[in-house]
């Protein structure tokens, strides 16, 4: 396994102590995997708040998008944990400064994501931390709220 892959697959492994005893050792929390992909979002995607947090304490950019053809290119982790519904990962992201109104490859943002899959409690989240939607966001549509 690569160095820089290392990380990330700990990341989309759960594996706590592995992510801390790599970044303690020097690992940048910014290193993406062969195919583009971050530790911050994997963790994001899987919903290991604890690993989010760490990532987080040593530096990961909350802003930072995979770049991964695969997994729809130009997630944030903020999208991620939107997507799968992990509330408590999208709480701390947006401490973090997550951006609401950024876009994944698909041009689908956090809320948009949240919307489809039914979660409530992160689309009034992610609404009560925006007093107003970004240029061409689709923050306040919704999948019974259209344009």
């Amino acid at each position: 396994m690569q160095a820089e892959n290392a990380l990330v697959q700990a990341s989309r492994g759960g594996d706590l102590k592995g992510v801390q005893a790599l970044l303690s050792d020097g690992f940048d929390a910014n290193s993406r995997s062969k195919d583009g992909g971050t530790a911050l979002v994997s963790a994001s995607w899987n919903g290991y708040l604890d690993i989010v947090r760490a990532l987080l304490s040593k530096g990961a950019t909350v802003n930072l998008k995979s770049i991964d053809a695969g997994l729809a290119g130009g997630r944030t982790p903020l999208i991620a944990a939107s997507r799968q519904g992990h509330i408590e990962v999208v709480e701390v992201l947006l401490a973090a400064g997550a951006d609401v109104h950024a876009k994944d490859g698909e041009g689908r943002d956090a809320l948009m994501w949240a919307s489809a899959g039914d979660y409530r409690r992160i689309v009034k989240t992610l609404l009560a931390c925006c007093s107003k939607p970004g240029p061409g966001s689709t923050l306040g549509v919704t999948p019974a709220r259209p344009r």
